[in-house]
């Protein structure tokens, strides 16, 4: 077990379904008070005609591309499930969309390598679709492409799969490059407003004295939930104290003024952890 380093201290973990249970539970078992408020909602995306996702399915199974680059776990499960539901005619529900693998039948292409972020995307890429042939360092687009950049030759068709608020860095630089680039839009982000509300009135309570964020999407969550608390409270709040899982989620954090007492090094949930028992003795005695 390990030692209780983060004894006492309350902290809001605003993730979504199974990786907010997981990060839940390291944080209890070092003695923290948690509260896991979803501040996003992901939903998988119906497959359209119109936009040319089938087409893009169609051509990634062909082995049209050389490269698939996928940022997230989500982004994984989410292209497993449309895959399925494309070739295999199966519906896409909220209940099991993030469970899905390519079927047997749906194998990947060989002449088509995977890029993604992290070892956590890496496992479940290996578990739902294939084992990634590149693992980028940095937890970032940027990253992304400093690891992509030392394979390509120039002349390789590429696909970014990634959620409705990726960002589009990405593609575009690789465009940019003169490389031909579609993107697949695997899942929505939508806003969780039972989570927004539930953090707002911990906020109102001041029962909080961290709270962890993990994406650009959960610090705009943060910030309506404390808009909405000093609304209905009708006055200013004291600021509450943000641990950032890397400098894009602090660099939207900043842009809306919330308070990033700590960005996590590296940018993954054991970075998290370790900027939190940093700062405790600050935190505990706030």
């Amino acid at each position: 077990m390990p030692d209780e380093t983060l004894c006492g201290l309350s902290i809001a973990v605003p993730r979504f379904s199974k990786e907010g249970e997981t990060f839940s539970e390291k944080l209890i078992r070092r003695g923290a008070a948690v509260h896991l408020t979803p501040l996003i909602r992901l939903a998988p995306r119906a497959l359209s005609d119109a936009d040319g996702e089938r087409t893009i399915l169609d051509h990634f199974l062909g082995g049209a591309y050389d490269w698939v680059m996928i940022s997230s776990v989500h982004g994984v499960r989410a292209f497993a499930a449309l895959i399925r539901a494309h070739r295999l005619g199966e519906l896409v529900t909220d209940a099991d969309w993030l469970k899905k693998t390519i079927a047997p039948e749906l194998t990947w292409p060989s002449q088509t390598s995977l890029l993604v972020v992290g070892p956590t995307t890496a496992k479940e890429a290996t578990e739902a679709l294939f084992p990634p042939h590149l693992v980028a360092e940095h937890h970032t687009a940027e990253g992304m492409l400093e690891a992509l950049l030392t394979r390509l030759q120039g002349k390789e068709r590429l696909l970014v799969v990634r959620g409705s608020l990726g960002r589009d860095v990405l593609d575009k630089e690789l465009r940019r490059r003169g490389f031909a680039v579609d993107v697949l839009v695997a899942y929505e982000n939508v806003p969780d407003e039972a989570g927004i509300e539930r953090l707002s009135r911990l906020i109102e309570q001041n029962a909080l004295d961290v709270i962890t964020l993990t994406s650009p999407s959960t610090a705009e969550g943060f910030h309506r939930a404390r808009l909405i608390a000093r609304d209905r409270m009708n006055k200013d709040l004291p600021p509450l104290p943000a641990v950032t899982i890397g400098p894009i989620t602090t660099e939207r954090a900043k842009a809306l003024g919330l308070w990033v007492m700590k960005e996590a090094e590296p940018y993954t949930e054991e970075g998290l952890i370790s900027a939190l028992e940093e700062i405790y003795p600050e935190l505990i005695k706030r």
